[in-house]
């Protein structure tokens, strides 16, 4: 959800004009542009394979709808001028059904000349009065914009976490990323020998921490069925079926640099489900988790087992989104960085829903949202 406007930059209602519809598919192709101008930094570009992802995504969705369906702004003299797009989430709040949806891609040609657009798309939209509409995407520099359109800021889920599981390895990484370089392979390989023959004579895995818990790879329904199980004490959560989670992950891994998904469980002592994660590897062996969910009270030791087998699976580093139930377990864990992050903004019918999800009562962000997708990470080069 980006938009590069401030309060100030709106117009007044009598200077709107042009109209929102729905997107059609043949407007995937100006959508495309638009998107490789606004969000790529490439004027006058074209990408099939971003527009099979914007058809994929917002035209195809297994839950797409009237009520959901993705907005174009079209001027009189039939320029598409902006675009929103829209992606369906079915939750459940107190155990009623809760229509939402998810903000992905906001954008307009001009921010001076089209800032109308960008109001008129976002009231549309707003005015269709869904229970939750939410967007984990968020540029600081449109934060005020929304605050502007009356949608709150959760900070409690605006950061990332990231645990070096291989410190050197890592780090050679970052470093390399950080000044537009490609670590050598041979380089990367080296450093994560040394530090793994550190750690055998070191002795620091943190395994005897969690001795006699357990973390095994599972299925997607084993993957949905733990879900449903840990979220069923939420008061605010989505209602996946294995197919909806299924077609989410495939979609993930249409990433550029993704080389596999990876979906697990962690059981405690007794064999009780203490958490469920699904985490994407990249070409460098670093995972990213898409979506985890930790039963209270067992937060720090499932974390703790989920790096632990990242570890033993040769990956460098393990990291993602911060929400209430992540942090009260990464709290007890050492050497973990806390990195600046793309906001979350959420509108909601009612407010308890929005306390809700600042208290960890509730679940966004992650496959709630689309900071895991293709057109969130890919070039489109």
């Amino acid at each position: 959800m980006n938009a590069s406007l401030r309060p100030s930059d709106l117009p007044r209602p009598a200077l709107l004009r042009g109209g929102v519809r729905p997107l059609d598919r043949s407007d995937l192709p100006r959508a495309g542009e638009l998107f490789l101008a606004k969000f790529r930094g490439r004027e006058n570009a074209r990408s099939q394979r971003l527009e099979g992802h914007l058809a994929r995504f917002f035209l195809d969705h297994p839950h797409f709808d009237d009520a959901t369906a993705s907005l174009v702004h079209e001027e009189p003299d039939g320029r598409i001028s902006g675009f929103l797009g829209i992606a369906p989430v079915h939750m459940r709040f107190d155990g009623r059904p809760c229509s939402g949806s998810i903000i992905s891609t906001w954008m307009v040609q001009d921010a001076a000349r089209d800032s109308h657009a960008a109001v008129a798309l976002a009231r549309t939209h707003l005015g269709r009065g869904h229970g939750l509409t939410m967007a984990d995407t968020t540029s600081r520099m449109s934060i005020g914009f929304h605050a502007f359109m009356k949608v709150q800021f959760a900070a409690t889920h605006s950061l990332r976490w990231m645990k070096p599981l291989n410190f050197a390895a890592s780090g050679l990484l970052s470093a390399a990323d950080a000044v537009g370089l490609k670590a050598p392979s041979a380089a990367i390989a080296a450093a994560r020998a040394c530090e793994q023959a550190a750690r055998k004579v070191a002795r620091r895995d943190g395994a005897s921490l969690v001795e006699g818990w357990s973390v095994a790879q599972i299925d997607i329904s084993r993957f949905a069925e733990g879900l449903d199980e840990l979220m069923a004490r939420l008061r605010l959560a989505p209602v996946w079926s294995a197919q909806d989670l299924a077609w989410l992950l495939d979609f993930a891994a249409e990433c550029e640099a993704s080389s596999e998904i990876v979906l697990c469980e962690a059981r405690d002592r007794a064999g009780g489900l203490a958490g469920v994660c699904a985490y994407r590897v990249d070409m460098r062996e670093r995972a990213e988790i898409l979506q985890i969910v930790l039963r209270p009270r067992a937060e720090e030791q499932t974390l703790r087992l989920i790096m632990n087998k990242a570890r033993s699976d040769g990956l460098i580093s393990i990291g993602g989104r911060i929400d209430p139930m992540v942090s009260r377990g990464l709290f007890a864990i050492p050497r973990v960085l806390y990195l600046h992050g793309p906001g979350v903004v959420v509108k909601t019918a009612d407010a308890e829903a929005f306390r809700a999800i600042c208290s960890g009562e509730g679940l966004v962000g992650g496959l709630v949202g689309d900071a895991w997708t293709p057109l969130a990470r890919n070039r489109y080069t």
